[in-house]
């Protein structure tokens, strides 16, 4: 029995600790994200980086929390 409990608790703890991604609907504007060096991480002006840190395909919302600003041709969005 205190197998069952202990399974469960660990499903439990393993589905709230799973990374959240964010939901980006335009495949353009996600694939821009994913593929390009856009993006400025660190605050110091320079859009070397890329937004999936992890390069898993996604944007988790702790990459979309550390992005600083971002480049597009010319545009600088910053937060």
């Amino acid at each position: 029995m205190k197998k069952y409990y202990f399974l469960l608790l660990t499903i439990f703890m393993v589905s709230f600790t799973q990374a959240q991604i964010v939901t980006i609907p335009d495949a353009n504007f996600k694939a821009l994200l994913v593929n390009t060096n856009i993006a400025d991480l660190d605050g110091d002006g320079n859009f070397g980086e890329f937004v999936d840190a992890n390069d898993d395909g996604e944007i988790q919302e702790s990459e979309a929390i550390s992005v600083k600003g971002l480049f597009f041709g010319g545009i600088i969005l910053t937060h």
